[in-house]
């Protein structure tokens, strides 16, 4: 902590940051949406409901690695299905599913939930997902990018960015003319990036602004939830500390982006 605020004093020197301050009710409605976005993938689970089916036509079908190349998109696709399912069950408070509408968007799907005691909010999805049948699936998984979750936290201090963690295997179905192969999801977690321990993230600064990966999604420590504003300190520090980045580059960034107060 303490290299933390030498660190973060030397950088922030002479400026004045905008310093986002979030809803006093953010950490319930994070609460929320985390358990609810689990309680409907893990009751699919249960009930059985949790198989995709390929079907092509071809007598040998994919190799284990060629399908796991297609499994990622394949199993969010199911999952943004499932939350347009759940959208009448009152068990939820799910109101709203929005599809991201192309590669550049922060996050996969916008789900909107709107409590019975309390006031609407969203919850921005980014569905992870990744194989039983390989041992490095999961490792070190992009999140996004520095610079993208950075500002979205000042342009919007209730920002709340949720990781879908869902785990899945295959097997193949070999009887007629050709193969029929099955994903099938086995295991879902669901992680606000605010309620995580720092241990668990990084940056990675050979891509692009620098990329948020998380070190294993299968063993993620979850910690206390701690403030918009401390969260956007820590990944500042995780930039700086890259002997990559420096304070100009990081400076260059902040003026851009809106992350500095105009001086009058």
């Amino acid at each position: 902590m303490i290299i933390l605020k030498k660190v973060l004093e030397d950088l922030y020197s002479g400026l004045t940051l905008k310093k986002p301050v979030e809803s006093e009710d953010y950490e319930h409605n994070s609460k929320l949406a985390t358990k609810q976005i689990k309680d409907i993938i893990q009751q699919r689970i249960d009930e059985g409901e949790n198989e995709i089916s390929i079907e092509i036509g071809l007598k040998r079908g994919f190799d284990i690695t060629n399908i796991h190349r297609l499994a990622a998109p394949l199993v969010e696709q199911w999952a943004n299905e499932v939350f347009e399912e759940e959208l009448d069950n009152k068990d939820y408070d799910l109101v709203g599913v929005e599809v991201a509408s192309g590669r550049l968007d922060i996050v996969d799907v916008v789900l909107s939930f709107k409590p019975k005691d309390g006031t609407g909010f969203n919850a921005q999805v980014d569905v992870k997902a990744t194989a039983n049948d390989i041992k490095t699936s999961g490792k070190s998984p992009n999140i996004t990018s520095y610079l993208k979750i950075r500002s979205a936290y000042v342009e919007d201090p209730n920002f709340m960015f949720v990781i879908l963690s869902l785990k899945h295997s295959f097997y193949s179905d070999t009887k007629g003319d050709s193969i029929k192969q099955n994903l099938v999801v086995k295991e879902v977690n669901t992680y606000d990036l605010k309620g995580i321990s720092s241990r668990d993230y990084t940056i990675n600064p050979a891509l692009g602004s620098g990329q948020l990966q998380i070190r294993d999604i299968h063993y993620v420590e979850e910690s206390e939830y701690i403030s918009t504003w401390d969260f956007c300190k820590i990944l500042d520090y995780k930039f700086i500390s890259s002997k990559r980045n420096d304070k100009d580059r990081w400076l260059a960034y902040a003026e851009k982006n809106g992350w500095l107060k105009q001086n009058i």
